[in-house]
């Protein structure tokens, strides 16, 4: 077993060392994007619907997309937003889950509908 790890001692500290800054970049990054997410907006082709403050968000509660989509379902809780219910054939938007990143919008093809985290908002149309 010495001589594998003498034999490999270089591998051994390159890899090591990868993996070391790996870790702490992936922690820098989560710190980072900690907290950072306060609105979620949905966009229907491409156009802003509305858009929710994650942060005033205090209790889990539902609600339909919109008048036009009652059968598409959103959820909320702890600053996370979710596609609960939906008609559509995939099912991928619900089967996603809730979501608190940027780094993940909720994405329905179908209905050409989008839910995007973000940390400031410049629609207008804000649901209480």
């Amino acid at each position: 077993m010495k001589e594998v790890i003498k034999k490999h001692r270089l591998e051994i500290i390159i890899v090591s060392a990868l993996l070391a800054i790996f870790i702490l970049t992936s922690l820098v990054v989560g710190l980072v994007n900690l907290g950072a997410t306060n609105y979620a907006t949905c966009y229907l082709n491409n156009e802003p619907l509305w858009t929710i403050n994650l942060k005033e968000e205090s209790e889990e509660r539902t609600f339909p997309l919109s008048n036009n989509y009652p059968q598409i379902i959103v959820g909320v809780k702890n600053n996370q937003i979710a596609i609960l219910k939906n008609d559509c054939p995939h099912q991928d938007c619900v089967h996603q889950g809730y979501v608190s990143s940027q780094a993940t919008p909720i994405i329905c093809v179908y209905y050409h509908i989008s839910i995007v985290l973000e940390e400031e908002s410049d629609v207008d149309l804000i649901i209480k």
